[in-house]
């Protein structure tokens, strides 16, 4: 089992996130350390962008690409959420759980439905 969780004496299931005691698969892992390093050297860059005063159309391209690459790593957490907690959940019978959960998840993923139903 690769999601691990607390188990809780009341037959109602946690809040999401409450019990998880965290796994990340190591590619996964090092893949998003890598691109969050990436995005904080970037990241210093644009800040001394602005405090040179640089031309406004090219902060804000740098910006966007900045934005591009943490949706990138939010991207490599959905997919080992899905590996490992989804998976996890389904295994278990807890699908109502893993929709609830993948609804809360994509939230945070700009582009991707973030409701139940048409």
């Amino acid at each position: 089992m690769l999601c691990r969780f607390t188990i809780y004496a009341s037959s109602v299931a946690p809040p999401l996130g409450v019990g998880y005691t965290g796994i990340v698969k190591p590619e996964h892992k090092s893949s998003a350390i890598n691109r969050l390093k990436t995005v904080r050297g970037h990241l210093e860059g644009v800040i001394r962008m602005v405090e040179d005063e640089r031309y406004c159309p090219d902060i804000m391209k740098q910006v966007s690409a900045l934005q591009g690459s943490l949706e990138g790593v939010n991207r490599i957490l959905l997919q080992n959420h899905i590996e490992t907690c989804v998976l996890d959940h389904v295994e278990h019978g807890r699908s109502e759980q893993v929709v609830d959960e993948l609804l809360e998840t994509l939230r945070y993923a700009p582009g991707l439905p973030t409701t139940k139903g048409p």
